[in-house]
């Protein structure tokens, strides 16, 4: 199994993802060790490491303290149905999906604006709080409940937009999401930006301005489906064959 080392952790987790869903690697299966798997995929340790993390992250693995890392339950919430499965895998429908996600969080963000309480603010804030905290954590390279945190502060938006269907779908969104988004925001400038715009979002529905928080709102998820597209096509792009 040939791995390009300039972009060997995506490689690596797209692999043992796909072991996963086919069976390779069976549910409640103990996974080798960093370093057989290093050896399975002739790199270093390092990019096997960050691998590991994005997939725990996405749901796929859960490590025991002492013992080791785990093929994880996956559930409806991280695969779905078939047709779960097919836009989690396929990098146009995950740019589609960001596309429907930035309508469907942006109206979100305006309703908040309009309708949230000072209980809805407080909880907005909290959770924005929160998700600073982690994607520090997440940037120093440090265990992290960054993508959870992300979850909750979008949620309460959502929820502050008083549409319980909003807050179904964006749930859901967010799990196909995680994997994906924890590989394209790997560079602390990203992250950096992140906070900026959960700051944002937070600053236009406190201060009840419903355009202000949409158009926000909107620019992050812009900029995340860029994010995911440079990311799909830099994967793309290494995974080609070189000419002799």
């Amino acid at each position: 199994m040939v791995i390009n080392r300039t972009n060997a952790c995506d490689q690596v987790a797209e692999e043992i993802k796909n072991l996963i869903v086919k069976g390779s690697f069976k549910v409640g299966e103990r996974l080798p060790t960093e370093t057989q798997l290093a050896e399975m995929f002739g790199v270093s340790r390092a990019p096997v490491r960050e691998a590991l993390r994005a997939l725990r992250q996405a749901g796929f693995l859960v490590t025991k303290h002492g013992i080791g890392t785990f093929v994880n339950v996956v559930s409806p919430d991280i695969l779905g149905n078939e047709f779960d499965t097919f836009m989690f895998f396929q990098d146009q429908s995950l740019i589609e999906i960001l596309q429907l996600r930035r309508l469907i969080e942006g109206e979100a963000a305006r309703l908040a604006a309009e309708h949230a309480s000072e209980a809805d603010i407080a909880r907005i804030r909290e959770s924005e709080a929160f998700a600073r905290t982690e994607i520090l954590k997440h940037r120093e390279g440090k265990d992290n409940a960054f993508f959870a945190a992300d979850l909750k502060f979008h949620l309460a938006v959502a929820e502050a937009s008083h549409n319980g269907i909003y807050v179904k779908f964006i749930h859901s969104i967010h799990q196909t999401l995680h994997f994906h988004q924890f590989l394209s925001l790997r560079e602390s400038v990203h992250h950096d930006e992140v906070m900026d715009f959960h700051q944002g979002i937070l600053a236009a529905i406190a201060e009840h301005s419903p355009v202000k928080a949409a158009n926000v709102m909107e620019s992050h998820i812009r900029r995340v489906e860029e994010l995911v597209a440079e990311s799909a096509k830099k994967a793309k792009a290494e995974q080609k064959p070189r000419k002799k």
